[in-house]
This record gives C-alpha cells, sequence and structure tokens, in this order.
C-alpha cells in the first residue's frame, strides 16, 4: 500500500487491499456515493506488503475496518488473514493497530457483495488509537518477478558455484507462489546447469561439504547407485533406475552413437502418491570419446535437495563412464520446476558467488590490430582448431557481427569482448587483456 495506495476520504473508517487487482478497475465498477465512503484503497502484492499496510493504517488511525476484495495470486490475502484476523504480530510497534483494526474477507464475492459491505460498516469520527509511526526499510528489486520467467543457462565447472548461481537467479527472477506443501516457494522454470568436466575428475569441494556435510551427500550417492530399498521405503531413485541403467550401458557398449540409452524413473502409478519422485528421466549419449549424462528433475529444491541430487548424478556418471571405457563428458541438469521455500528466503537471500575464470566451452578468441583494422580470431577451446578469423575496419561492423553471433555460452564471455574489440580500435598500441 506504501506505493500503489490512493487515500479518498481522510474521515473515513475503512481500507480496502484489492491484493493483485488494480484499485483503479474496482474503483471504475463502486457507484460514486460508495467510493466516498472509502478511506484508503490499494494493493497488497506480497506477505511483506503488509508492514507497509501497517505504516499505512498507523498514519491513519481512524481506520479500522480492513476489507480485504479482489485476485490473491501470491497468498498475500491470507497472510492478512493471519495478521488481522488471527492478530499475529509480525512487527512489535504495530499492536495496536492489530487490536483495533476488524477485517473483512471477500475474495470471491461480488462487487455488489462490497458495496453493502461498505455501507453497513462505514463511519465517520474520532480516532480509535494513537498515531503508530512504523518505519519500513525501502527494498530495491522486487519479491516476486513478473510474467513469470522459463529458461536460463548456467555454465561452470564447479557444483558449488553453478549451485551458489541458481539460487541467485531464483531468488532475483522467480515468480512468488503457493505450493502443494501449504508453503510459498520462489519459482524459476527450466532451469538448466551445465558442468563442462571433460575429462577432469571432479573432486568433493570443500565449501559443498561444508554446507551440506559429506554424510549426506554419500548417503544420497549410495540411495541412487544401489537398488537396495530400506525396509518402509516406497522407493528410491537406486531402485528404480537399476535395470535401466544396465540397459543403458549395453545400449551405448554395443552402439555408442545410440540416442535411445534412456531411464525413466516416473510411473503410472506416481500420480495419485503423495511423494513421487522429482527425477523422472535419464539419458547418456557417447560423443568423442566422453559420456555426457542429463537429468531432468520435475520439481527441484533448489536449496536443500539440488547440491545432493546432483553430485549423485555425477557419481552415475563417473560410475557409467568407466564401465564404458570413456572420460566424463557434460553433466547436464534440467530442473523444470527451479523453487526455494519461504523458509529458505532468508538463507539465500544475500549470496556471493565467488569471481572465477571459466573458459567458455564455444571457444576462445583472440583479438589484435593489422594496420588500422581489427582482427579477431575464434579458435575452439578443446582441439585449438582456429573457426573463423573476421576482419574489420570499424567498431561498428564488429558489433554488428558480435551482435548476431551464438558464439557465447557465457555472457560475461560476449561482455569481455565487447570491451577488448572496443579497446582494440581506440588504442593503436592495443594488446589483449592489457587493461
Amino acid at each position: 500500500m506504501r506505493y500503489d495506495i490512493q487515500v479518498i476520504n481522510p474521515a473515513s473508517n475503512i481500507a480496502i487491499s484489492t491484493l493483485w487487482t488494480r484499485k483503479e478497475a474496482i474503483l471504475s465498477r463502486l457507484k460514486e456515493e460508495i467510493k466516498r465512503k472509502i478511506g484508503i484503497i490499494g494493493t497488497t502484492y506480497t506477505f511483506p506488503g503488509i508492514l507497509h499496510i501497517l505504516k499505512t493504517l498507523g498514519e491513519h488511525p481512524r481506520i479500522d475496518t480492513l476489507i480485504i476484495f479482489g485476485a490473491d495470486l501470491s497468498d498475500s490475502g491470507n497472510g492478512l488473514v493471519r495478521v488481522f484476523g488471527e492478530k499475529e504480530i509480525i512487527e512489535p510497534r504495530a499492536k495496536p493497530i492489530i487490536e483495533t483494526v476488524k477485517l473483512i474477507d471477500m475474495r470471491g464475492r461480488s462487487f455488489e457483495d462490497l458495496e453493502r459491505t461498505i455501507e453497513e460498516h462505514y463511519r465517520e469520527g474520532e480516532p480509535v488509537r494513537p498515531f503508530v509511526r512504523i518505519d519500513v526499510e525501502e527494498r530495491v528489486g522486487v519479491n516476486s518477478y513478473i510474467p513469470p520467467l522459463s529458461g536460463h543457462l548456467i555454465y561452470d565447472t564447479s557444483i558449488y558455484r553453478a549451485w551458489k548461481r541458481a539460487l541467485g537467479v531464483v531468488m532475483e527472477f522467480g515468480t512468488v507462489k503457493g505450493s502443494q506443501y501449504g508453503e510459498l516457494q520462489k519459482e524459476f522454470m527450466n532451469m538448466l546447469v551445465v558442468l563442462g568436466f571433460y575429462g577432469n575428475k571432479y573432486e568433493l569441494e570443500r565449501e559443498l561439504e561444508k554446507e551440506v556435510g559429506r554424510e549426506n551427500l554419500e548417503k544420497h550417492v549410495k540411495e541412487v547407485l544401489s537398488s537396495k530399498k530400506p525396509p518402509g521405503v516406497s522407493y528410491t531413485y537406486g531402485e528404480r533406475l537399476e535395470n535401466q541403467v544396465d540397459y543403458m550401458v549395453e545400449t551405448l557398449s554395443k552402439y555408442p552413437d545410440s540416442r535411445r540409452a534412456v531411464a525413466c524413473l516416473w510411473k503410472d502409478s506416481d500420480r495419485g502418491e503423495e511423494q513421487p519422485p522429482c527425477l523422472v528421466f535419464v539419458e547418456g549419449l557417447v560423443s568423442e570419446g566422453y559420456y555426457h549424462h542429463t537429468a531432468i528433475f520435475r520439481s527441484h529444491d533448489m536449496y536443500a535437495a539440488w547440491p545432493i541430487n546432483v553430485y549423485a548424478q555425477y557419481k552415475l556418471m563417473e560410475s557409467i563412464s568407466e564401465k564404458l571405457g570413456v572420460e566424463v563428458g557434460t553433466l547436464t541438469i534440467l530442473s523444470i520446476s527451479a523453487h526455494v521455500y519461504q523458509h529458505d528466503w532468508a538463507k539465500v537471500r544475500n549470496l556471493k558467488v565467488e569471481d572465477v575464470f571459466v573458459e567458455d566451452p564455444k571457444g576462445n578468441y583472440v583479438i589484435y590490430r593489422d594496420g588500422n583494422r581489427v582482427v579477431v580470431e575464434h579458435w575452439n577451446a578443446h582441439h585449438r582448431d582456429l573457426l573463423s578469423k573476421q576482419y574489420f575496419d570499424s567498431y561498428g561492423d564488429a558489433y554488428e557481427w558480435l551482435r548476431k553471433r551464438e558464439g557465447f555460452t557465457l555472457f560475461s564471455h560476449a561482455l569481455y569482448l565487447g570491451r577488448e574489440i572496443w579497446r582494440a580500435f581506440k588504442e593503436r598500441d592495443y594488446e589483449q587483456d592489457r587493461v
């Protein structure tokens, strides 16, 4: 309400929260004589917005009736019910406000009902409480990104860094919504993380071990690599993968170019289960002497489950590659619903990711001057083949070429090239990477 409120009648005792519905859309449907009986009207998109309602009501001590009316897309309505209906004190200074304001929940009701309720509860009179000052810290950014986003690629060589980067994307660009567990979540759809090992064995990072725990990591590895099912457990990934992994190895051993080395963990009977598997599909490909492993998760708790799942998938990848007699290649994790539950938001809100150079798998660029022209060579990252060689007479031409290319996996690499090519045109004694 702090940023999207309208004070109509300062003498009125009625405030209306329109939740996600535009206040103008509601006001346009009300009779003029009814509108004049509204004290304040404004939106409430998320639970943190309730603090702004408390601040606004503290500054308008005549308000003793709060009506909820509008579309509730992020559970902010339920939050208002907890605070004003069940008298949950979320801010100590707001206690006199919460105790003197009556909540009327009209979600899903008609405009005729709204008008009748305003008529019944409207009054003008003295303040019902003292003026209360509540300062709300201004926060830059949004709590829930609208519209919901789908598709983001993270490439790295570290499970730990990739995890932190993925969490950062969900927290900054995720959309707040409910869940079947009755808790809010921030969700980003179709998070794609590619870990490029290319023959380099992954060693468990100290940071990952410290934050997640070696015991938790190794326990899940056993559950994935072993077909044994503990008593009382309905299923394990290893139990469902057992024969299918054998089939994947057998298929790729006979036909290294096969695209049929797949394992499906989802069964028709899972549709009615309370805890169906999150990992639903695995596929393996062999290319250029590397085994490439892809795992698809229909639902992925990015804070509590992702690092454990990914480490286990690496171990499965390593096991399959050893049986095939090839090197580990890329590990690709597709998280269709990449989410962080509300109880973990505070833990991951201020993430810091170490700035480490990661070689772009699409290759390296060498930049130098040739007289008045700038030359850009594109080299394969692994085999050192010259892929292309471009000559540019102006930065504008180079920019247009760079803008239209799909020659980058890392956007930081594209930014770097733009800077270096600009420097090459500006500095007659240009030398790459000398800043």
